[in-house]
């Protein structure tokens, strides 16, 4: 149970972003929520996730998955520089309480020095980190925003993870499928997360006409348990 719930917060850790008339050059509040399948059948979890300005050009990525028996709020503070499609990270933070490890997770980035400070419930320790690397959250922005203005094929990123950064790598379809959702159906193109080294398959459907929101994601384990998140409901003036 403690695995499949933080199974849903990688998958909501795919691209969720606001439209504009230059795809993203400016972010737009949104709030979304989501339906939670296992194995294609519904799971009691409450999953979702809404982006605020918090003002001086500041703004607040955050989502939260609630359950009876295990609750992850994650959230990042940053700046957005729609003309790069990139984040300014200032901060990350991951919690996770309920039965089961207890985890916290803080991330705080210092432009001047480019070091990244996390501390955890045992340690803090630093890191290096780039003017192109992004959080572990609000990485999600700066994806959306390169697919929104063409980007297609291999879309790479790198993304100051736990102890270091990382790159990952996704594989974006160049034609658009339908997908049905609880909230209506979509055009939208398929995002595949790639993996050299394991079975795991990770994919997202972002849709144009949600504001190039992630309307579906689902994560499969290499024993073929089935995550899926279906959009339930979403605040963004976007039309459908």
């Amino acid at each position: 149970m403690k695995k499949t719930l933080a199974l849903l917060a990688v998958l909501l850790a795919l691209p969720l972003a606001a439209g504009a008339a230059q795809p993203l050059a400016t972010l737009t509040p949104f709030s979304a929520s989501y339906e939670v399948r296992l194995n294609n059948l519904p799971f009691k979890a409450d999953a979702r996730q809404s982006l605020a300005a918090l003002g001086n050009g500041r703004w607040r990525l955050e989502l939260k998955v609630e359950s009876f028996l295990l609750d992850t709020v994650e959230w990042a503070e940053f700046r957005w520089d729609g003309n790069n499609c990139r984040t300014m990270p200032e901060r990350y933070s991951y919690v996770r309480k309920g039965i089961g490890k207890n985890r916290k997770l803080d991330m705080r980035f210092d432009p001047a020095t480019r070091q990244v400070t996390r501390t955890d419930l045992k340690s803090t320790s630093t890191f290096a980190y780039t003017a192109e690397t992004e959080d572990r959250l609000s990485h999600t922005l700066a994806l959306a925003c390169r697919i929104a203005r063409g980007a297609r094929g291999t879309v790479g990123i790198d993304v100051a993870w736990d102890r270091d950064v990382r790159h990952f790598d996704y594989k974006v379809a160049s034609s658009e499928e339908n997908v049905k959702t609880p909230y209506g159906t979509f055009r939208a193109l398929r995002m595949e997360r790639l993996r050299a080294d394991s079975d795991r398959v990770t994919t997202s459907w972002i849709a144009p006409s949600a504001g190039w929101q992630s309307v579906q994601m689902q994560h499969t384990e290499g024993d073929g348990r089935l995550f899926q998140l279906r959009l339930l409901d979403i605040d963004n003036g976007a039309a459908r």
